[in-house]
């Protein structure tokens, strides 16, 4: 059994609402990042490159759960919106992928709001991820 932790549909939700309280209205604004061609670019991103902290919606959502959760650094891998989001400290179960995914599509378009993103994420949640009491 790995000793890494998981995170869940449940986790991941609940995350994103803690995330979001307060937060409702803000569009998210790509950062500008240097790429390792040396080209500097407006990217979604989870973490920013230089400073580590979290970027997105999703990058604060993970980072809240597990603090110590990395993201690989490569060009590849800092962009956003990557199925399945890949971590180093972490897992997701692919409900909670699906979940995040949700949120992540409508985030990274730049034209909703946290608070919408957390609506398509809840829909996610409740249409495909609740289970059967």
């Amino acid at each position: 059994m790995s000793d890494v932790p998981v995170i869940d549909h449940h986790m991941a939700i609940n995350a994103l609402r803690e995330v979001v309280v307060g937060k409702e209205d803000y569009v998210y604004e790509r950062p500008e990042i240097t790429l390792s061609d040396g080209n500097t670019y407006k990217h979604c991103v989870y973490v920013d490159p230089e400073t580590d902290e979290p970027s997105c919606i999703i990058g604060w959502a993970i980072r809240q759960l597990v603090p110590s959760v990395k993201f690989p650094r490569n060009d590849v891998w800092i962009m956003g919106a990557t199925k399945p989001i890949p971590l180093d400290g972490a897992e997701l179960t692919e409900r909670a992928g699906y979940v995040f995914f949700a949120a992540q599509m409508l985030q990274d378009d730049l034209t909703h709001t946290w608070g919408q993103a957390l609506k398509a994420a809840e829909k996610e949640y409740t249409e495909c991820c609740e289970e059967v009491a």
